[in-house]
């Protein structure tokens, strides 16, 4: 039998915070006018965009 996945295929990432920060980013996610996990998700995408250099790179 083939594994096939689709686009639609999720999983699931558990975070373990402080109420603090999490009221931070819902206010944060609301004001850009997102979900909280489509927020994340950009903060974290953009952030591994501007950092492609290989760590040897990153020192010079």
């Amino acid at each position: 039998m083939e594994n096939k996945t689709s686009p639609t295929d999720d999983t699931l990432i558990h975070l373990r915070l402080s109420r603090e920060r999490k009221g931070r980013w819902v206010k944060q996610s609301r004001d850009a006018g997102m979900k909280l996990t489509d927020w994340i998700i950009e903060r974290v995408e953009s952030h591994d965009k501007t950092d492609q250099r290989q760590p040897a790179e990153k020192n010079q």
